[in-house]
């Protein structure tokens, strides 16, 4: 006879073993895959973004709190502007750092020190054309710039600021990702720190602007006097302008710079177009929209500039790690695409009820569009180590285009779900062209091949 008791018990027994050897093998293979430095290098970027945003989320929560209004406006505002400093300062220079500092041999230094000089004067020059020009768009912060020290700090700060991306690059280069956390914790954890001493002291704009530049340039000064000599020993921040060096990655950069303000354009044209088309309301509920989605681009930016850094020190595109960051990006981004449809709404909800009503259906939209835009910035990254200056330009500018122009269109005809459906329908159709562009590379053994990323070592 049957024991039904008996039976149950051992099935349930059964299946207990295999769901722990099952668990148990899933941890073996995740432990293997974070020691490779493909996916470590790609997990730290991920963890340093990730601790920025959510760190910084924190601070102005803070900041909100604490200050009047007008005040965290205008200084939001300051922070913008030098941080466009930063992306229009930097030059290309971070993705040369990549690609040419494995090959830099007895010249990092000369090489290190060539981009933070240039790019810094760079980020001073900027500073300085925007105080001459403040009569004419930035006249709310006149008062502010009568200040002599005040006049300073900008222009240290727009300096200190442009260094941050380069730093981090130089540490994604050189395989050591986790000094970005390291300094990143600084930055942010310090911040919040000075904040709520600097309460006690100052209530306007330039104390919370103070607190900003002294949170950077403590991780900034940590991160180059003891992070980067960790890495690097006989490096010494000097500057210099080695006119060889210059000469070797200058087409690399400049093209890498180019392919980068292009990618910016189109997050920094959209809110033009909402504005002008439908309103400024209605690009409140878009600017939240946009900000949520693009966090999860922080996924495939991490995970290809980790190859492209494994690459470089490889001296071959792997085809083995091509397919093991294209596999890593749709196992992360697959679920996090379904969580965010789901949960779209009462993320928006955080922000108001109007929120969550106008920009559910275009988050949902945006979310989608995550995947093919990674495929395309795996693209990129392929042509960046083959130093394929025309791919590069393609693939950014068809992408804004296409991206931006359908947008436009289908925006004047059905509001914000057409701005969403116009960009998903850009990304993706040029997501397909590079993909099978990618894909001839596989079947043609494109991959695979040894190529020297620069011996300027003898420069």
């Amino acid at each position: 006879m049957l024991d039904i008791p008996y039976t149950i018990k051992k099935l349930m027994s059964d299946f207990y073993s295999r769901l722990l050897t099952n668990v148990s093998h899933v941890k073996e293979s995740a432990r293997k895959n974070f020691d490779l430095p493909l996916v470590k290098n790609a997990s730290h970027l991920m963890l340093g973004a990730g601790l920025q945003s959510s760190l910084t989320f924190i601070f102005w929560i803070i900041a909100a709190r604490l200050f009047d209004a007008a005040v965290v406006g205008l200084t939001t505002a300051l922070l913008s502007v030098i941080s466009i400093f930063a992306i229009v300062a930097e030059l290309g220079f971070g993705m040369g750092l990549i690609r040419f500092l494995p090959g830099a041999g007895t010249k990092e230094n000369d090489l290190i020190n060539t981009c933070f000089t240039l790019s810094g004067l760079f980020a001073g020059l900027l500073a300085i054309l925007f105080m001459i020009g403040l009569p004419v768009w930035g006249q709310a912060f006149i008062p502010l710039f009568s200040s002599p020290v005040f006049i300073v700090l900008f222009m240290v700060f727009s300096v200190v600021i442009t260094l941050q991306p380069l730093l981090g690059n130089i540490f994604l280069g050189k395989r050591t990702t986790r000094f970005i956390v390291f300094t990143t914790a600084i930055i942010c954890v310090s911040r919040i720190a000075f904040l709520l001493v600097i309460i006690f002291f100052a209530h306007s704009v330039s104390g919370l602007f103070f607190i900003s530049f002294l949170s950077t340039f403590a991780g900034i000064f940590i991160g180059i006097t003891i992070f980067l000599p960790a890495v690097i020993p006989s490096y010494r921040l000097v500057p210099t302008i080695h006119r060889g060096l210059l000469q070797e990655i200058r087409n690399y950069s400049a093209v890498n710079y180019i392919s980068r303000l292009i990618l910016a354009i189109t997050p920094l044209i959209f809110p033009l177009m909402v504005v002008n088309i439908l309103g400024s309301e209605m690009n409140a509920y878009f600017a939240m929209s946009w900000t949520i989605v693009a966090i999860m681009q922080i996924i495939p930016t991490s995970l290809f500039n980790s190859f492209l850094a494994e690459s470089v020190t490889e001296k071959t595109l792997n085809k083995k790690n091509f397919r093991k960051v294209l596999v890593l990006m749709l196992e992360l981004l697959i679920p996090a695409t379904i969580a965010l449809i789901l949960l779209s709404g009462f993320i928006l909800s955080v922000f108001g009820a109007a929120y969550a009503e106008q920009g559910t259906p275009l988050v949902r939209i945006l979310a989608l569009s995550i995947i093919p835009w990674g495929i395309i910035y795996l693209f990129i990254t392929v042509e960046r180590y083959k130093k394929s200056s025309l791919s590069i330009i393609f693939a950014t500018l068809a992408s804004a285009v296409l991206s931006i122009g359908l947008s436009y269109l289908m925006m004047s005809a059905w509001g914000l779900i057409g701005l969403g459906i116009g960009y998903l329908t850009g990304q993706v159709i040029i997501a397909l062209i590079v993909g099978i562009l990618m894909w001839r590379m596989m079947d043609k053994d494109q991959f695979e091949r040894s190529d020297s990323p620069g011996d300027l070592s003898r420069m």
